[in-house]
């Protein structure tokens, strides 16, 4: 089964943010031994999430599992982004399409925060 993860982040006219997004794709797709790692934005920059999702089925994905890149909920993380990801799975039955919960729900940031104050 050919699996992609897809990166939705918020997007931003700064450009250091493609940058950030990128090297965390990057890093992150070695992590998981070459899984491919997408990058799509909710708003602002380009692919959007719907692109991404395109991008990872014309690659031959089976499945893809979406890391929302927020820390906080909030009406993408509880509405706009679950509406794409449906919207997704009804254009491409065919393929698996999991929705992880948003970066800052995950346990560990409390140690990431303890961690960043210890310098």
């Amino acid at each position: 089964m050919k699996e992609f993860v897809l990166i939705a982040a918020h997007g931003s006219k700064n450009p250091k943010t493609p940058e950030e997004i990128r090297e965390l794709s990057a890093r992150l797709s070695t992590e998981l031994r070459g899984i491919p790692v997408e990058i799509a934005y909710l708003e602002i920059l380009k692919p959007d999430i719907a692109e991404g999702i395109e991008r990872c089925v014309g690659h031959g994905a089976a499945k893809i599992t979406v890391l929302p890149y927020f820390l906080n909920t909030g009406k993408h993380v509880e509405q706009d982004i679950p509406t794409l990801v449906d919207a997704a799975r009804f254009k491409y039955p065919e393929v698996r399409i999991d929705l992880l919960p948003h970066v800052g729900a995950h346990p560990s940031m409390v140690q990431l925060c303890k961690d960043l104050l210890k310098g």
